[in-house]
C-alpha cells in the first residue's frame, strides 16, 4: 500500500505494476522506520468516517459568497449552482478580501464568485450557499464588499463567467468500456451530473448543438463516419470542448481536431541482430506500460489545474502513447518530469520517451478547445489525485486563452 518499487526480476505483469495508495491520493506522506518509530506519532484509530460539512463562514451576505476550489465536491457544488439557474464566475487571478471578523483570506485561481448583483432571484442566494456547504462540504465565505485589499477586485475581468454543462460521451463499439465506465461514474456518482452516453452510430446521426463538452475515452473510433467527424469539427469551433484521452488522442490528431503529436522513438537504427523467434512475445510484452506511477509537472495557474496548490503531481499510466511537446509552451501545462518514474514497471527505450514529454496538450479551433490528456484521471475510481482535471476540463475548458493553446 505504501511501497514504491522500481526494480523488478520479471518485465511481464498481468495487471498493473504499483498500488502506492498515498500516490494515488496525491497525499504528502513520508516512510518511518522502525527504529524512528515511537508511540506518540500514533493519532486516534479510524472510525466509521462521517461526511464532512462545510460552514458559510460570515452568515447572510448582501453583496457576495466565495469558495474555493480546493473542496474535493467543489465541482458538484457548482454543477448545482449553474443547474439552479445562477450566475457565477471563477477566478483566473488572486485575490484578498476583508471578512467579517475582520480577518481577511486570500482566494487562488479556480476560487468560484456567487455575486448578488448578478442574481435573478438574489434572496434565495443564501439558502444555496447553505445546501452546498451542508451537502457538498465547501467552505463559503460571506462577503460585504467587491475592493480587494489584494490581488483583483471582484468586479474585475478575470473573473470569468461559466455556464451550465450538457456534457456527453462516446460509447459502443470500439471504445475501452473500463475507462468509459470510470468517467460515468465519476460524473454520476460523484459529481451528480447528467451525462448522455452517445454510442458511436447514433454520433453518426445526432445533433450536437444541445452538448458543451464532449468526451472520448481510448477507443479507435472507426466507426465514426466522415460527415460525422466534420459536424464535429463545427461543433469545436462554434464553441465546444472536446475532451481526448488514451488513444483517442491519435484519432483526433489523425482528423486535424488536435495539434497534439505523437513522440516518435528516438532510437532510429534497424536492429541488425538475429533474435529468436520463441521471445518475440516476450520482448514485445516487456515494451508495454501495464501500469505505473510518475511524476509530473503541473501549473497551478492554468485552469486545468485549478485547485492543485503544488506544482507537481504522481499521475497513473497504463500505456505507450507520448506526446511531443508543442512550439506553444503554454499550450502544455502537464508534462512529465526529466526523471518521472515513481513507482511501477518500465523498460528503458519507454523511459527514455517518456521524460520529459506532454501529459496534457491544448489545441484551439476557432471558439473552441480540445484537450488532450494522455493518462485516465480516473482510473478504476481509486486514482483520487487527479480526477479534478476531468471537472475542470468540462467546467473551464471554455475559458482556457486561445492564445495559450496549440494549433
Amino acid at each position: 500500500m505504501f511501497d514504491t518499487m522500481t526494480t523488478f526480476t520479471d518485465s511481464l505483469f498481468y495487471d498493473v505494476s504499483s498500488w502506492t495508495l498515498p500516490l494515488a491520493f496525491n497525499l504528502d506522506y513520508a516512510a518511518l522506520q522502525a527504529r524512528s518509530f515511537v508511540p506518540g506519532v500514533m493519532g486516534r484509530a479510524v472510525g466509521l468516517p462521517a461526511f464532512p460539512r462545510g460552514a458559510v463562514n460570515g452568515g447572510f451576505s448582501e453583496y457576495a459568497y466565495v469558495f474555493e476550489w480546493d473542496g474535493y465536491y467543489a465541482p458538484r457544488a457548482l454543477n448545482r449552482l449553474l443547474n439552479a439557474g445562477y450566475n457565477v464566475k471563477v477566478a483566473q487571478k488572486t485575490f484578498t478580501l476583508p471578512l467579517g471578523d475582520g480577518s481577511t483570506k486570500t482566494f487562488t485561481y479556480g476560487s468560484i464568485l456567487v455575486a448578488l448583483g448578478l442574481q435573478s432571484s438574489p434572496g434565495a442566494v443564501h439558502g444555496m450557499m447553505e445546501t452546498i456547504a451542508n451537502e457538498d462540504a465547501v467552505q463559503v465565505y460571506a462577503v460585504n464588499t467587491g475592493l480587494a485589499q489584494g490581488g483583483i477586485d471582484l468586479g474585475s475581468p478575470n473573473f470569468a463567467s461559466l455556464k451550465p454543462q450538457r456534457v456527453a460521451m462516446l460509447t459502443g463499439a470500439g471504445v475501452a468500456a473500463n475507462d468509459a465506465g470510470e468517467i460515468w461514474h465519476q460524473l454520476d456518482v460523484r459529481y451528480a451530473m447528467e451525462m448522455t452516453q452517445l454510442d458511436v452510430d447514433a454520433f453518426n446521426r445526432v445533433s450536437l448543438d444541445r452538448y458543451t463538452t464532449i468526451l472520448m475515452v481510448a477507443g479507435t473510433y472507426s466507426g465514426i463516419s466522415s460527415g460525422a467527424v466534420e459536424k464535429l469539427k463545427r461543433w469545436v469551433s462554434a464553441g465546444g470542448t472536446l475532451v481526448v484521452y488514451g488513444s483517442a488522442i491519435n484519432w483526433a490528431a489523425q482528423q486535424g481536431l488536435s495539434a497534439a503529436k505523437t513522440k516518435d522513438s528516438d532510437d532510429t537504427k534497424p536492429d541488425t541482430r538475429m533474435r529468436r523467434y520463441i521471445d518475440a512475445s516476450d520482448e514485445s510484452g516487456a515494451q508495454q506500460i501495464g501500469g505505473s506511477i510518475f511524476r509530473a509537472t503541473i501549473d497551478p495557474t492554468h485552469p486545468l489545474f485549478y485547485g492543485y496548490r503544488a506544482s507537481s503531481i504522481p499521475t497513473f499510466r497504463d500505456h505507450t502513447i507520448m506526446l511531443s511537446l508543442p512550439d506553444n509552451a503554454y499550450s502544455t501545462p502537464m508534462r512529465y518530469t526529466a526523471d518521472p518514474l515513481i513507482s511501477g514497471y518500465i523498460s528503458k527505450p519507454q523511459l527514455e520517451r517518456i521524460r520529459s514529454s506532454a501529459a496534457v496538450v491544448v489545441s484551439a479551433s476557432g471558439s473552441g478547445r480540445v484537450i488532450a490528456a494522455t493518462d485516465n484521471p480516473v482510473f478504476r475510481a481509486f486514482w483520487f489525485g487527479t480526477d479534478k482535471l476531468l471537472a475542470n476540463a468540462i467546467f473551464f475548458g471554455h475559458t482556457i486563452s486561445g492564445s495559450t493553446a496549440a494549433r
